[in-house]
Formats: structure tokens, sequence, C-alpha cells
């Protein structure tokens, strides 16, 4: 379907987009897809020296803006919101992780490919 197409898109732009205004500058964006017996996995890791635990148990929320954000102005802190929204409507799992200074972003219940893309 076309729409679930749109708005899978829009999460993977929106996830990439984020890691992008928010990893340090010179630090590396991951991305990468992977097919496993339950459907695919989409993930996008990078260094996030400014979050902390508490921090990352918000994303996702509605304006949330962690304190030491390194995006430049513009951002009203509803991107991960919107994709934990789009995520829940298209029955997909959104998780987010935290070690070592490092957050990866793990979306799963992709069935195909083509269905991601």
């Amino acid at each position: 379907v076309m729409t679930d197409e749109l708005l899978i898109e829009r999460i993977v732009a929106n996830l990439i987009g984020n890691a992008l205004a928010h990893a340090p500058a010179g630090s590396t964006v991951g991305v990468c897809v992977a097919q496993h017996a339950s459907g695919l996995r989409f993930v996008v890791d990078n260094d996030a020296p400014a979050l902390s635990a508490p921090d990352v148990a918000r994303l996702g929320e509605r304006h949330f803006r962690a304190a030491g954000s390194s995006a430049s102005g513009g951002h009203a802190g509803l991107g991960l919101a919107l994709c934990m929204a789009l995520a829940e409507q298209l029955d997909l799992t959104l998780v987010f992780s935290f070690e070592d200074q490092h957050l990866t972003v793990e979306l799963t219940g992709l069935r195909r490919l083509d269905a991601a893309l």
C-alpha cells in the first residue's frame, strides 16, 4: 500500500536526519538494514555524548530536547515523537538503547524489504 510505504519512508528519513543533526561533528552515523526470520531490522546508531540514560527514556516524547543537544535551532522536538506514532500506527516496534554515550535506534516488524523502502 503506497501510504504505508510513505509512512515508513518518513520514519527512516526522520531517524537518519535526527542522528545527523545530533551526532557530534566529525563522528560517524551508522545505518543498517538486515533480514531476520521475523522480518527486517533497520538500525541507526550514533555517538550521543549530550544524552543521559534518563534522556533516552524520554526520546519519542513530544517536544523533548536533551539539555546538551548539539542540534542547531529550528528543531521542535517532534521528529522522534512522529516516528513513534507512525511506528505504532503501522504495528512496528521502535526501540532506543544507550550505552557508553552511544545511541542505537532500532525499527523492527517490517515484513519485506520492498515494504520498507
